[in-house]
């Protein structure tokens, strides 16, 4: 009896139990009656949840009494209560104005854009995915405004140029600072060649959640002396309470270069050839037997040249076909409680240059946990690790690049398949086969915080970073390569171990009285530690060319460590005011103490304020149809910057010996009295929002003045110092420019959707002044000027061409009496005067996105364009220098000078070199471009089963380029470039069009 009474209250109970729980079913739509697909609708506290379909229609199983959530990214979340007669639950979503509630990083804490008094650009993980490149910097590459990313060259790990509101140091650093997870990370290049690689090339784009561009002082001045060049906030992906999630990417792409340049082929090279030789009296039996040399192989066969026998495109065996095979996998969810995010992924790129190769794996986890309801702890782990198979810098003959001097009437192979070692300059296939260059990159860093609420409007956070950077470079050259050093071969061994300790400490205040005046305050310090050591062994004369490592060497001839290290201590404070979301207020300040500075300098302090006024809250204004946002901001701040060196404030020396003794030798003068450059910026802005926030947009007007410039200052031989020049702090440049940008909802209706962002900005650098009066600084080819931009080219202007007997002609430009320049030409090059003739920078940078949704298919596609820069090839001399030297020119020599009358920029061909000249204009072109950056088309698979969701995609990068550069590419610069050689090319690789297809499934 008791059974059947206890079974009767169990089934009584469930059928209570379940008479409580729900069906509930509905449509969510935006406040025009429009279906929004993908809103994501949770039953509060639990992990039970889904998405609206493409309809916005949603269904799931809910308790009466529970709540329903309703999030959409762009509109206010709602919750719902469920009741006995919600059966049925329709939904408007209301838009959130331009998005102004959306969570801004910042530094040391976050706030919102409706908030924000800076000048802060933001993209999140929509923005960047789906872009096949191993450097995630070129996935913003035309979505920001004020910012120029550039990568060096097509190499697959190149060095990326990131310049945000222009150049403002020479010799500091010129990179902004990148802060994942609140801490700062190395960015030192170490390469120990002079091809640069990425120092970022470990990140993992599918790992960021959002990135933040801090602009102007008032944003960066919070980091003080690193945030001169600005600072790129990185927030990395979070798990979310809820089911467990698993997202997998796949994608493949095939990879060519953006443009091939066109040389002479073998006919045409004979012709030429002959032609030079002919017109500075070279006899032709001469002539032939020139060419029967450069015919010959290393087997000492000579090939038929006269009927183009061989017929070698130089360029076709440099620039190869390449691959990208990308793989991630990522696992996250948690509950109340907790939360994880743990990923892996793959990377391997096959270059477009032969013998360049990328192999990269990344892991990462972050977990976060609430302890109570004071106390949270968090920590995140990656681990990183990249091999590179790397080829010679632009600068030596062994690098593929080069081998488009090469001339085509030799054979890159022998007749026995052997490869030809009598090339003109040395064959790069003897380095592809017999010489390697590979670089190991091990990163393995963390950081973990706690963050204590002493009170509900105080608390107190405490982060800790760390970060190993380990590097090896092997390099092997077998005894059948050049330059070897040594008969039977070399090897050598260099290693960089860099370890990076960070800590911050602050308070945080954060209160509201009488929901009118909202303050928010925070004060800690942080601090840097730095350590770097570095080891070089060579060897060479190895017995057995199969044994590359330095234990095969019969001699190590060659050996050499290093040690150094660096501090930062800071101290930092910022205060935010609004009243009532419409006058808003902050003032920072930081103090930094750098150990690159003497005792006397090494503190910077560095203040920074800035207001706004949200119009649109007025009320004259808050009930407007067409005028949905507006607000005013104005900023005013200082940021630093530092030496790269550890120690160029005292005397250096060098360690050596002296008949057999070791010795000491002053090598360097230091400036005890050095101290930081210190930047100054303005800026005002001006937020709009319309119909609604259909469009929206951003304008910005910055002055950026940076003062005591660390530059080498010469130094008289005589003090008796090895070296010539001192590093020290001299000059003043200054950046202005205007920013603006703009999105547009174009469409929104139930199936179909598209919207554009476009961005423009101008920037003018300008040099304000040097030391002591100083009026200019030439360094090669470039100068270093008052009143005009930093590194402009500085050269002689080429004129034509005599149409009377085919010289080169230059203009005189030497000053005249009233100040003028004598624009007479001559055909004597030293007789010329350099002159002012472009810069590195552009003027204008631009960026167009267009997002388009159909149903279930999407499109997207990115233009970028540059203008007003000019790019510089110093190659040009070997590739346009009718034959002075053997190199196979580019196809622009068949419009050469012939006979009298003959109209044609391209001088007579001159062996003899009477006709070539110097570094010249003739070189010096136009940089302009618009480019197709990247496109993808997409579909999305729903109601797959188990899959939330499954997408296929296809995605192209740097399909298609306009510009009048007849060189590789208007971006492409050489490996060295700093601020000095930025726009200047030398046989440097064009970047890789790349076409991709991928996977994208959730579960």
């Amino acid at each position: 009896m008791k059974t059947k009474l206890l079974l009767f209250c169990f089934i009584l109970f469930c059928a209570i139990v379940q008479a409580q729980i729900k069906t509930i079913s509905g449509t969510v739509s935006d406040n025009n009656g429009t279906p929004l697909p993908g809103v994501n609708i949770v039953v509060k506290g639990t992990s039970n949840g889904t998405q609206s379909n493409i309809d916005g229609q949603y269904s799931l199983s809910a308790s009466i009494g529970q709540t329903l959530v309703f999030t959409y990214l762009g509109f206010v979340p709602q919750e719902v209560r469920v009741t006995e007669t919600s059966n049925s639950i329709n939904v408007t979503m209301v838009e959130d104005a331009a998005q102004l509630e959306e969570v801004v990083v910042v530094g040391y804490g976050t706030t919102t854009k409706r908030k924000l008094t800076d000048a802060i650009s933001s993209v999140d993980a929509e923005d960047i995915k789906e872009v096949p490149n191993a450097n995630f910097q070129n996935a913003l590459v035309g979505k920001l405004s004020g910012v120029q990313i550039q990568q060096t060259n097509g190499k697959a790990e190149g060095s990326v140029n990131f310049t945000i509101r222009g150049i403002s140091s020479i010799n500091g650093t010129q990179e902004p600072l990148f802060v994942v997870d609140g801490v700062p990370v190395l960015n030192n290049q170490e390469s120990g060649t002079g091809a640069p690689t990425n120092p970022l090339i470990n990140l993992n784009a599918n790992n960021i959640e959002s990135i933040e561009i801090l602009k102007d002082a008032s944003s960066a001045a919070i980091y003080g002396s690193r945030g001169t060049n600005g600072v790129v906030i990185i927030t990395t992906k979070k798990g979310k309470s809820g089911k467990l999630k698993v997202n997998f990417n796949s994608s493949y792409g095939r990879s060519e270069a953006t443009n091939k340049r066109e040389f002479l082929n073998a006919e045409q090279y004979v012709e030429l050839f002959t032609e030079s030789r002919l017109n500075s009296g070279v006899a032709q039996t001469s002539i032939d037997n020139q060419l029967d040399a450069l015919a010959t192989d290393s087997n000492g066969f000579t090939n038929d040249w006269r009927n183009a026998e061989v017929d070698t495109n130089w360029t076709d065996l440099a620039l190869v076909k390449g691959s990208i095979l990308e793989n991630n996998v990522s696992v996250s969810g948690g509950d109340e409680n907790s939360t994880f995010y743990m990923s892996l992924g793959s990377n391997l790129t096959e270059g477009i240059v032969r013998g360049n190769t990328l192999e990269r794996y990344n892991f990462r986890i972050n977990a976060d946990r609430s302890v109570s309801e004071k106390f949270k702890a968090g920590a995140n782990l990656r681990i990183g690790k990249s091999e590179i198979d790397r080829i010679a810098s632009d600068n030596l003959f062994v690098t593929p690049l080069q081998a488009i001097a090469q001339v085509p009437i030799s054979s890159p192979f022998n007749q026995d398949g052997t490869i030809n070692s009598n090339t003109l300059y040395p064959n790069f296939l003897l380095e592809d086969k017999f010489a390697f260059y590979k670089t190991n990159i091990w990163n393995f860093g963390g950081s973990a915080f706690a963050q204590y609420n002493i009170l509900p409007s105080l608390s107190f956070r405490s982060e800790l970073g760390y970060e190993h950077f380990n590097q090896l470079e092997e390099e092997f050259r077998g005894p059948e390569t050049d330059f070897q050093g040594a008969d039977n071969g070399q090897a050598s061994n260099r290693t960089i171990i860099n370890d990076f300790y960070t800590s911050n400490n602050f308070l945080t205040f954060d209160t509201s009285i009488n929901n009118s005046h909202n303050i928010n305050l925070i004060g800690g310090m942080s601090y840097e530690y730095s350590q770097r050591k570095a080891s070089l062994i060579t060897g060479i004369d190895f017995a057995n060319p199969l044994i590359t490592t330095l234990a095969g060497a019969a001699t190590i001839d060659g050996g050499t460590s290093t040690a150094t290290q660096r501090n930062l201590v800071s101290f930092f404070t910022r205060f935010s005011y609004d009243y009532q979301g419409k006058y808003l207020l902050k003032a920072s300040m930081r103090a930094d103490g750098s150990s690159r500075f003497g005792p006397n300098n090494r503190y910077g302090y560095f203040p920074a304020a800035s207001i706004g006024w949200v119009l649109s809250r007025e009320s004259f204004l808050e009930n407007s149809e067409t005028l949905s946002n507006l607000k005013l901001r104005a900023s005013y701040g200082q940021t630093g910057n530092q030496p790269l060196g550890n120690f160029d404030y005292v005397n250096s020396v060098s360690i050596g010996a002296y008949g057999g003794i070791p010795s000491l030798t002053l090598a360097g003068a230091g400036d005890p009295e050095l101290k930081w450059e210190i930047t100054t910026q303005y800026d005002i802005g001006l937020e709009f929002g319309l119909f609604k926030n259909r469009i929206f947009g951003e304008i910005d007007y910055y002055v950026k003045d940076t003062e005591d410039l660390l530059l080498d200052a010469a130094i008289p031989g005589t003090i008796g110092i090895d070296g010539s020049s001192i590093f020290t702090n001299i000059g003043r440049v200054e950046n202005k420019g205007i920013e603006f940008s703009l999105t547009s909802r174009n469409i929104r209706s139930k199936h179909f959707n598209w919207s554009t962002n476009f961005n423009i900005s101008h920037n003018k650098n300008e040099v304000i002044s040097l030391s002591d009066g100083q009026e200019e600084n030439i360094i090669g080819d470039q100068i270093i000027r008052v009143g005009e931009s930093l590194a402009s080219f500085y050269l002689v202007e080429f004129a034509g061409v005599d149409p009377a007997n085919g010289d080169a002609l230059y203009f005189l430009n030497t000053e005249l009496p009233d100040g003028s320049l004598d624009r007479n030409t001559t055909n004597n090059f030293n007789d010329a005067e350099q002159v002012v003739l472009g810069s590195p920078y552009p003027d204008i940078i631009t960026g167009l996105t267009n997002t388009l949704n159909y149903k279930n298919l999407d499109l997207s596609f990115t233009f970028q364009g540059q203008f007003g820069a000019s790019i510089y090839n110093s190659a040009g001399r070997f590739q346009e220098n009718g034959f002075v030297f053997e190199d196979n020119p580019s196809i622009s020599q068949l419009d050469r000078w012939q006979q009298p009358g003959d109209i044609t920029n391209v001088p007579q061909l001159r062996s003899d070199g009477s006709n070539l000249g110097g570094q010249s204009s003739r070189y010096l072109q136009d940089s302009d471009f618009v480019r197709l950056r990247n496109i993808t088309l997409g579909y999305n698979f729903v109601d797959l089963g188990p899959f939330d969701s499954l997408r296929v995609y296809a995605t192209g990068l740097n399909l298609l380029t306009f510009t009048d550069y007849d060189g590789y590419d208007p971006e492409a610069t050489r490996d060295d470039a700093g601020t000095l050689n930025r726009g200047t090319e030398f046989y440097s690789a064009p970047p890789a069009k790349t076409y991709t297809i991928g996977i994208n499934v959730q579960f």
